[in-house]
């Protein structure tokens, strides 16, 4: 079977690998570089119980990210390349007696869940990190949550894939997509290519690209800016707070995050934003007060009209199975989507999660 997967971001490529290592012929297709849209700007946070927000969506997250020791195993395999991932935990901290509450509320909410965590006090959450603020009043621990490299992973993820027989085709704008006899017509700006299978995993970009009988899909872009740092009296934990979050890689970089902004297809860095991510980052760890700014980031993560991810086939073109709307959450839900559709695209099979984010609950 010859698949076509538009879009070489950390979805695109993911799915690629999969069906390639599943034995379908996978053409992989971008307007860009691999790897250049929201995936260069990602913490690559993988937080399922971020905040104790338990919603439907909760269990694709949990299921997703715990499929990541597997997924990078195999993708070490194939390559010879590791991919930095830590499962190095996440400390939500109150820099304000006023926050308190929030953190009382995200322990309850863990604990009526089954997830382990713990409610420290201002002295623990200080032993615990020392790089914290040392005004802090308190932090909720959850140790399951970790951290990937997803520029790496995107990479590596696409090598592999060309391992396994993929052919990548970066620089080729997808402008159409419709029915051709018993597959799907790829139109492009200067060629044409033609498939069993297509799977639009284009993002942000989603609801640009003209389907044939299908309404345009209801993603629009969300900008988020990021920073990095070099710090060097580093956490070890990642860390939230009320104003942005920190993830410590291990080359001694520090990534803050990250905006959220409906400005459209803007992709720009603002000053507004640099200043107030570097205020939220030395607000929680005072040693960054010295760290350099190595570099600023945007991306546009796709958000759907209600918020969940659009997965599965499409009602209305025939061999065209939808992988976008992933939101803020691609990354940790990147192992998962690949599963999904590979088991759709090769076999029809429909899993536990399909009815939740199919298209057909958008009319595509």
């Amino acid at each position: 079977m010859l698949v076509i997967v538009v879009g070489t971001g950390v979805i695109g490529c993911a799915v690629a690998w999969e069906l390639a290592t599943r034995g379908a012929s996978v053409r992989l297709l971008d307007q860009r570089e691999v790897g250049a849209g929201a995936s260069w700007a990602s913490a690559g946070v993988l937080c399922p119980w971020l905040d104790g927000s338990y919603t439907a969506l909760t269990p694709m997250l949990a299921e997703s990210s715990a499929m990541y020791e597997g997924l990078l195993a195999r993708l070490t395999s194939a390559t010879g390349r590791t991919v930095e991932f830590r499962r190095n935990g996440t400390l939500e901290v109150a820099l304000t007696e006023n926050e308190l509450p929030r953190l009382e509320a995200i322990a309850h909410a863990h604990a009526k869940h089954g997830v382990p965590h713990a409610l420290l006090s201002a002295a623990q959450a200080i032993a615990l990190e020392p790089a914290l603020n040392p005004g802090a009043c308190g932090a909720v621990h959850v140790p399951a949550h970790g951290y990937v490299d997803v520029p790496a992973l995107v990479q590596t993820m696409a090598d592999a894939a060309e391992r396994a027989g993929a052919r990548i085709r970066p620089f080729a704008q997808v402008l159409d997509l419709g029915s051709s006899g018993s597959g799907v017509l790829v139109t492009g700006a200067d060629e044409t290519w033609s498939a069993d299978a297509v799977v639009l995993a284009t993002g942000a970009w989603s609801g640009r690209l003209s389907v044939s009988d299908a309404a345009a899909a209801p993603v629009r872009p969300i900008r988020g800016q990021l920073l990095r740092f070099r710090g060097t009296s580093n956490p070890t934990h990642s860390m939230w707070s009320a104003h942005g979050y920190l993830v410590p890689w291990s080359d001694g970089t520090v990534l803050v995050g990250a905006t959220h902004e409906d400005v459209g297809f803007d992709e720009s860095n603002t000053d507004d934003a640099i200043a107030s991510l570097t205020a939220c980052a030395r607000e929680m760890v005072p040693s960054l007060a010295d760290a350099p700014l190595i570099d600023a980031r945007a991306g546009l993560r796709p958000y759907s009209a209600d918020g969940m991810p659009i997965i599965g086939r499409s009602s209305s073109v025939p061999g065209l199975t939808w992988a976008t709307g992933h939101g803020r959450n691609g990354v940790m839900l990147a192992p998962l989507t690949a599963r999904m559709v590979a088991d759709l695209v090769l076999e029809g099979r429909a899993g536990a999660f399909d009815a939740l984010s199919s298209p057909t609950r958008f009319g595509l």
